[in-house]
């Protein structure tokens, strides 16, 4: 990762991969099993609460790294499992879109006010 100007890192994009290690990886080669995980093997798994697991499953992996995470509550607990979109199928990540929709609306120029520029 690379320091910008003000000398802080910057973020990371969602079309890198990250760490395939540590407890990230531990819950996301967890997911990505077809039977998917629940919330406490997931907690189980990193010894983290059920906040920190859902904290992780929301920020750092599906808004950050931009997987796509589906729940889903069958007759014993909720699951989480990793599908994979088709490559032709895969929209931008929800928070890219509302980068666009914020700037839109704060009167930044978008990309064809530019080019008529």
């Amino acid at each position: 990762m690379t320091k910008n100007s003000a000398g802080l890192a910057d973020k990371p994009r969602p079309d890198v991969p990250g760490p395939t290690g540590g407890k990230l990886g531990v819950i996301i080669a967890l997911l990505r099993r077809p039977e998917g995980a629940d919330l406490s093997a997931l907690m189980t798994a990193t010894g983290w609460q059920q906040h920190s697991v859902r904290g992780a499953l929301a920020g750092a992996l599906k808004k950050v790294r931009g997987l796509n995470i589906v729940s889903e509550k069958g007759e014993g607990p909720r699951t989480y499992r990793i599908v994979e979109p088709a490559p032709d199928d895969a929209p931008p990540p929800e928070s890219a879109k509302r980068g666009l929709r914020r700037r839109a609306e704060v009167g930044a120029p978008v990309a064809a006010e530019v080019e008529r520029g």
